[in-house]
């Protein structure tokens, strides 16, 4: 089936639309920042954002001199993108904030919220949008794949926080150059990458540690980076963690939400020549026995939410990745960069149910996602142009076996939560251009063209009727494009204004398409097969400043949303529960406000606040296929925000932090947030305000320590659409050691 978007002609420059050809020139990702030799400009920034006290240490709001890829497949800082963009680093991460999971990395950043199903499973939430809705990626591959389900989900917790050099994150759709997915925004986990060193078989190694009182928690890693010759760098790392049972605040611990998990990662970087690199990287992360307590007899109630009856429901969660990346550069050349990536990842998922009648059921899926990528880099008088190609193919295997309360087979199902033997090919070709229109004037169009091939190889027939197995075969075609612009406001380059139009889109998944599996409380999706892609255009203005005593941003957002892919109840039930269907009924828009600002008092005090506000309405067919109703977008972010004083005297002296972090109570549910009763109270999710008092030390530059007492008052609280409340009274040591 062929599919476009009507409104194609809001986002794309007609100048640009013949411009389209050259992108079948082909291209690809990631550049490490880490080598950047930085322009005048660049360097200007850094400088300023370093006066402030954000480079080095890291900071958690935001970091207007850092050098972002992901906005524009190119290496440019913060303050001089046209989008709200944010970069936080490994020590920020490990040993500021001290993050137990990647998606908690994110929290104190503007407009992100992170809902948590269980106690090891987190999903961002950016601008609104969450789950298939945001893309991640993981040194610059896809981490999203065609089995990722619809609302919240457990994957970006399968990215090991202690093994990034950066995260950063950029906000707002990213279609154009990311393809499908990339609508609230786009998360790109950089890893550490190893740096060849003239002195031969100079090795770094360090140890970690990170201890939390609330949960019980010791999380270790080793790891090494070096040289082995002064053209062969190589690194390896592995981490080992242990969460026991949580105690939320003011309250009892809750039983069955601690688990286990273990990650390692290799690297190898080969500087061949003066002017090209080979590097190649191999991840892996295992997760075991994480709990969805609240759809369990074991969940503890709060505020009037209910429980399930399953007496079993638990996750393993498995995934590895390797890549290897050439990359040549030539600056005199016309062809001044040309970057080519493969890459090869597997993502497994295995859940283990007992039901209250002791019968059980355990299902699965595995995806290998075969991936490749070619970039390349052009400067003329009209501009630099950035030019590729993205190749993803997924292969599928998808089970369900059910057993009979005396642990015998009772039947094999033809599919488990996706249609077995499937498959997913996505191929896109885009093109950008970076222009300088005047010396203060910049502007970005891009355009991009996908075609995605989804076939689901085994699915349950929902119609119950004629032959029990549906196979189901799509194809579309998509085209986005978008225009970014930037002005200086002043000679000395300390203000800007930027703005945007842009289209997104997400193509419908094989989720979409053929899932057989429980959603919300205890709801129950089938298999979909005539659906079409979401499409979204999204509109930003907003200002930055940036000198050597004031950083701060501010931005308005509007997003519409068309063709959106909803539940539906559909009249009937599955296996004792509600039975839901999709379809492309959900119509409407997301707008909202966000800023940061961070005020330097002297050398060694540091002042930040950042806030949100957002609203969202969609008309959808929430209880029936003939009711349209307007209500409000489901597990929307109620306003938040932060406040912090900083006290850093140097990087070799003991630092200090007061932070301040709350939300307001949310109470705007839509339908699916009422029925959603296991994780949601009937009168909504409450408002709260959380204290959080750390500090650290570095005793040598071989040795730091830092110690945290989170939730001080041990309030009792929950993120809006999670499973169970956050952390109480919790003390956070970590040391990182050196040699």
């Amino acid at each position: 089936m062929r599919s476009t978007d009507g409104n194609v002609s809001r986002a794309i420059i007609a100048s640009w639309a013949a411009a389209g050809v050259l992108a079948l020139t082909p291209c690809a990702l990631l550049a490490d920042s880490g080598n950047v030799q930085l322009n005048p400009q660049k360097a200007a920034d850094s400088t300023r954002a370093d006066s402030l006290g954000i480079v080095g240490f890291g900071n958690r709001v935001f970091d207007l001199g850092s050098i972002i890829v992901t906005a524009t497949r190119d290496e440019e800082s913060s303050f001089r993108l046209p989008v709200i963009a944010q970069s936080l680093g490994t020590r920020s991460v490990t040993m500021r904030q001290m993050s137990r999971t990647l998606p908690e990395a994110l929290k104190e950043i503007p407009a992100v919220s992170v809902q948590k199903t269980s106690y090891g499973q987190g999903s961002p939430y950016i601008r609104g949008f969450t789950g298939y809705h945001t893309l991640l990626m993981v040194d610059g591959v896809r981490l999203n794949n065609s089995v990722f389900r619809s609302g919240p989900n457990q994957y970006a917790g399968t990215i090991d926080p202690l093994a990034i050099s950066r995260i950063e994150v950029v906000k707002g759709p990213g279609s154009s150059l990311y393809g499908s997915d990339a609508v609230g925004g786009t998360v790109n986990v950089v890893t550490f990458a190893p740096v060849p060193h003239p002195s031969t078989g100079r090795i770094h190694s360090n140890l970690y540690y990170r201890y939390g009182s609330a949960d019980l928690s010791n999380v270790g890693r080793v790891e090494f980076v070096g040289a082995v010759s002064p053209k062969i760098g190589l690194s390896g790392a592995y981490s080992s963690k242990n969460f026991g049972d949580l105690h939320p605040g003011d309250g009892p611990r809750l039983p069955r939400t601690g688990y286990d998990e273990e990650s390692m990662n290799f690297g190898l970087d080969y500087q061949m020549s003066a002017g090209s690199r080979l590097e190649a990287a191999h991840q892996q992360f295992d997760q075991n026995n994480v709990w969805r307590t609240h759809r369990t007899i074991y969940s503890v109630d709060w505020l009037g939410t209910t429980h399930g009856d399953d007496k079993r429901l638990s996750t393993d969660q498995y995934r590895d990745l390797t890549y290897v990346r050439y990359t040549v550069t030539n600056e005199r050349g016309a062809l001044s960069r040309l970057c080519t990536q493969l890459s090869y990842q597997t993502q497994t998922e295995d859940q283990d149910r007992i039901k209250k009648d002791n019968t059980s059921e355990i299902q699965g899926f595995a995806v290998k996602t075969t991936g490749g990528s070619i970039q390349g880099e052009t400067p003329s008088r009209c501009g630099t142009f950035i030019y590729g190609l993205d190749f993803y193919n997924d292969r599928v295997s998808s089970y369900r076996s059910r057993y009979r309360a005396d642990g015998s087979l009772s039947s094999v199902d033809i599919q488990g939560p996706v249609a077995d033997d499937s498959r997913y090919t996505q191929v896109e070709v885009f093109i950008e251009d970076q222009l300088d229109i005047t010396q203060r004037w910049q502007a970005i169009p891009a355009v991009r063209f996908s075609a995605t091939d989804a076939i689901a190889g085994r699915a349950a027939n929902p119609s119950k009727t004629g032959d029990p197995v549906l196979t189901i075969k799509k194809h579309w075609n998509h085209v986005t494009g978008s225009l970014r612009t930037l002005v200086y406001l002043d000679d000395r380059e300390e203000w800007n204004l930027f703005g945007s139009v842009g289209g997104a889109f997400r193509s419908p998944n094989l989720s979409d398409l053929s899932r057989f599996d429980i959603a919300l409380s205890g709801e129950q999706e089938v298999p979909t097969p005539d659906l079409n892609p979401e499409t979204f255009v999204a509109y930003e203005i907003g200002v930055k400043h940036l000198s050597t005593s004031v950083g701060a941003q501010f931005a308005l957002y509007y997003t519409d949303i068309d063709n959106l892919i909803v539940r539906t109840p559909r009249g009937d039930s599955v296996d004792n529960r509600i039975a839901v269907t999709k379809r492309n009924s959900g119509r409407g828009y997301i707008y909202g406000v966000e800023g940061a600002v961070q005020l330097a008092l002297g050398q060694a005090v540091q002042v930040s606040c950042s806030g949100s506000w957002q609203k969202g309405r969609l008309k959808t067919y929430p209880t029936s296929s003939v009711d349209l109703v307007e209500e409000p977008i489901d597990k929307l972010m109620p306003p938040a925000g932060t406040l912090g004083v900083r006290w850093e005297p140097g990087e070799k002296r003991p630092w200090l932090e007061i932070l301040m972090t709350g939300a307001t109570e949310q109470d705007d549910l839509s339908t699916a947030d009422k029925r959603d009763t296991q994780r949601i109270p009937p009168l909504g999710t409450p408002g709260y305000l959380i204290y959080t008092f750390r500090g650290g030390v570095n005793f040598t530059s071989y040795m730091a320590v830092s110690v945290a007492l989170e939730n001080i008052t041990d309030r009792a609280y929950r993120i809006h659409g999670s499973g169970q409340n956050e952390p109480g009274r919790n003390l956070v040591v970590a040391t990182r050691l050196s040699f």
